[in-house]
């Protein structure tokens, strides 16, 4: 049996130079800017305290996954958090970030050269309590966008994802912390707190309802979107679905990190629990 990881590490590093080549296209990018104005028009004809997310969940192109997701909004899909930076409501509409679709490093001793790219050092063990162990490394590209999908603020992250035996993923995203500083103690974005170290850990699990771009939310949803922080609409699957999400973000020496588990398996004291580990490792 085929086993080098060296080799497999180079051949790795020459398809994502070829998939680099690629970028999304123009029909993919007018298509998310469609389902954000969209949100944008369900917000107006709220209360302006919109909790309708315009995410895009994947969309492949050129090697490469996208994501986007409305800074008001509560949602926490995958590796991108609610960020929570103090720019004002409609200045910056959103956040796009994207990646390769697989894995760029799949060794934890190639931290240092993932941290190199990204220009960030991060503090992300090997194991996490409760039988998680490394999987790989994403390197992420990040950048802030307008309501006319431009980009600003443009940044590197990495995003982990560890495993256990089951096959239960979690996932650790960080990027830069914005200049700005995080959205405050409001209640409106966490359900519990924890202070660890000096450091001011947020826990909050999230109802996620997924609709295919053509279809609407029910009148009843949209209120509930308006008045419920944890419960967010979001567009861009081929069937409507509800996914569960868990999550503890916190800044930490200049890094902002989001701890994630889409299963929703483990409570909010173990996911605190698997925080402290990154806090005081």
């Amino acid at each position: 049996m085929w086993n080098d990881p060296e080799f497999d590490e180079t051949l790795r590093e020459q398809m994502h130079q070829l998939a680099d080549q690629e970028t999304p296209s123009k029909l993919c990018r007018d298509q998310i800017l469609t389902e954000l104005s969209r949100a944008d028009s369900a917000k107006q004809q709220g209360n302006g305290s919109n909790k309708i997310a315009t995410l895009q969940p994947f969309h492949m192109q050129g090697g490469f996954r996208m994501r986007r997701l409305s800074k008001i909004a509560i949602a926490v899909v995958a590796c991108l958090m609610f960020t929570g930076t103090a720019y004002a409501a409609g200045l910056l509409n959103g956040v796009i970030k994207t990646s390769h679709a697989a894995y760029d490093y799949v060794s934890y001793d190639k931290l240092p050269q993932a941290e190199k790219q990204a220009g960030l050092q991060v503090r992300a063990p090997k194991e996490l309590p409760g039988g998680f162990t490394f999987a790989g490394i994403n390197l992420t590209a990040i950048a802030d966008t307008d309501e006319d999908g431009n980009e600003m603020h443009k940044r590197n992250g990495l995003d982990l994802t560890y495993t256990d035996q089951s096959g239960h993923k979690l996932f650790l995203s960080t990027e830069p912390a914005a200049d700005a500083g995080q959205a405050g103690d409001d209640k409106d974005f966490y359900q519990e707190k924890k202070e660890v170290c000096g450091c001011t850990l947020y826990y909050t699990k999230s109802e996620l309802l997924y609709l295919p771009p053509k279809e609407h939310p029910t009148a009843e949803e949209q209120k509930r979107a308006q008045e419920d922080p944890a419960f967010s609409i979001n567009y861009g699957t081929d069937k409507r679905e509800t996914v569960f999400a868990s999550d503890v973000w916190f800044t930490y020496e200049g890094v902002r990190y989001s701890l994630l588990d889409m299963e929703q398996e483990l409570s909010a004291k173990q996911m605190f629990s698997l925080a402290e580990k990154i806090v005081r490792p």
